[in-house]
């Protein structure tokens, strides 16, 4: 039932989707998301031994998009749902390009 209402949530708040407004913070949060946030985890495991294949595979699960359930938590406690909504569609967009792209430059 939860992945319905999550659905559900996320398809209404895209309804006015005026992406313009808030495009400073959607590239701050793709940058920080798919980038930034695999470069950390990247550089933290270097500092440990770890195989190659834990380090790619930790850096992946880094730089998944965020989970719509993101948008489901704006709504339950009064959050901008509207914005949750955007970057969860623009990190699942652009992690289409992000995932191959780290997994070759890893």
């Amino acid at each position: 039932a939860l992945p319905m209402f999550t659905a559900m949530i996320l398809g209404l708040s895209l309804t006015s989707l005026n992406v313009r407004s808030d495009l400073p913070v959607l590239i701050a949060g793709l940058a920080i998301a798919l980038f930034i946030e695999p470069l950390i985890v990247s550089n933290l495991l270097g500092m440990i031994d770890v195989d190659e294949h834990t380090r790619l595979i930790t850096v992946l699960f880094a730089a998944m998009p965020a989970t719509p359930l993101s948008v489901a938590f704006a709504h339950q406690f009064g959050g901008d749902v509207a914005l949750a909504s955007k970057l969860s569609t623009a990190t699942l967009i652009a992690s289409a390009v992000s995932l191959p792209l780290i997994t070759l430059i890893h």
